[in-house]
């Protein structure tokens, strides 16, 4: 009696403890929702070291301020779809080619932009 008590106090405190180290793997959360667009937690986190990497200020929470750009950046978009409004390629190739050479010029070099970014030139104009 003592060892089957014993061992179902076990079992209870092992499958406990296996379900609050499984709440913890969080990929991404949704921040906010625009529109049939997602605000996601790791935008917000890109968008902050943007600002951090400009040396720009954020008056007030920057996770309150951050949502609310990146939710009229989507209301913006959401509307140009509505509205038809096309971009030439040659347009936004030219505004990544000119991000890419500021943040270049603001970190020093391009290794440290990759550095920075975790990735190699070709895949940080994919983010932006």
């Amino acid at each position: 009696m003592k060892y089957s008590v014993k061992i179902l106090f076990f079992l209870f405190a092992l499958s406990t403890a296996s379900c609050l180290v499984a709440q913890n793997n969080v990929i991404d959360e949704i921040v906010w929702v625009v529109g049939d667009e997602a605000i996601l937690k790791s935008e917000v986190e890109e968008y902050r070291k943007e600002i951090l990497m400009q040396n720009q200020r954020i008056e007030g929470d920057p996770y309150c301020f951050i949502p609310e750009q990146l939710a009229i950046r989507k209301l913006f978009l959401d509307q140009a779809k509505l509205d038809s409004i096309e971009v030439q390629e040659s347009n936004v190739n030219r505004t990544l080619e000119y991000l890419v050479n500021e943040y270049i010029a603001s970190t020093g070099s391009v290794e440290r932009l990759e550095e920075y970014y975790g990735k190699s030139m070709a895949g940080i104009p994919e983010d932006l």
